[in-house]
Parts: C-alpha cells; structure tokens; sequence
C-alpha cells in the first residue's frame, strides 16, 4: 500500500458520548493501518469490542482505531474528509482501499483522477488490472453484462 501524504486525521475525544469512537451498535470500524472490521459494535472506556459473525469478536483499544460509523460509505467520507490537499498519492491509496473493501464506484472515480495525473505510471498499468479484476468478479456487474449482451 503506498503511503498516504497530506493527510491528518481528526483527532476525536474518546471522552464524549459524540465521539465517534463511542459508536454503538451494527457498524463497521476503521483500523490505524486501513483495515476494517465489521461487526456490532459495543464501546467501553479505553476499548471498543466488536462481535463479528458466528459469535467471534475482537477487542481493540482505542487508539487502534481511526474512526467508526454505521456504513462503508461513512468511512470513505471520514477518509476524503481527512485529506487536505489531494495528489496521485491519495487516490492510490484510496483506490486501492475502495477495490479491497468493495467499493468500486469510488475506486472508479479515484482512477479517473489518476488517469488525468499518472496514466503512463506502471503503478497506474497495475491499478487498471486490479480494477478490472474486480469489477468482473462483482455479480451485478456481470448480469449488467449478461443483459448487455
């Protein structure tokens, strides 16, 4: 994963029932290293259990986390919201973290951007791969193509 550059995560008070980190309920969680777990989500004072399927569950301590909140999609923003000055970079970063968590409309427009800043890349050659890899492995991309014909 390519490191992100001009970017600075809100900090959040772990103290206040707004916090985000005092999240509670079905919700999906966002790792300091970009991975995310989903799961139902129960805060205590300096962790945060999440119970995932089949009973499994994790316990982190807060300061593992970056953010929580009720959708994929509420994470995406939390992330684009964080950078303050986009580059090839963040789109890298954030193409590659739509593809793995199945968010291909974002990695698409994230790779439109870097098609206009770094189409002659090879990094840009493996993105368009992986891209391409996902999209074809999404089911309703393949009936959208199916019905195409």
């Amino acid at each position: 994963m390519l490191p992100m550059h001009n970017v600075q995560a809100q900090p959040s008070s772990t103290t206040g029932s707004n916090s985000p980190l005092n999240f509670y309920g079905d919700g999906f969680v966002l790792l300091q290293h970009g991975a995310v777990i989903h799961g139902f989500i129960k805060p205590q004072a300096d962790s945060v259990t999440v119970v995932m399927d089949k009973g499994k569950q994790v316990t982190l301590v807060k300061k593992q986390i970056l953010f929580i909140g009720p959708t994929m999609e509420s994470l995406y923003k939390y992330q684009t919201r964080a950078i303050r000055k986009w580059g090839t970079g963040e789109h890298w970063h954030l193409a590659q973290w739509c593809i793995q968590n199945g968010m291909l409309d974002q990695a698409i427009e994230h790779y439109l951007e870097l098609e206009k800043q770094a189409a002659d890349n090879p990094k840009f050659k493996q993105l368009d791969l992986q891209l391409k890899q996902a999209l074809l492995a999404d089911e309703s991309v393949r009936r959208a193509m199916a019905e195409q014909g």
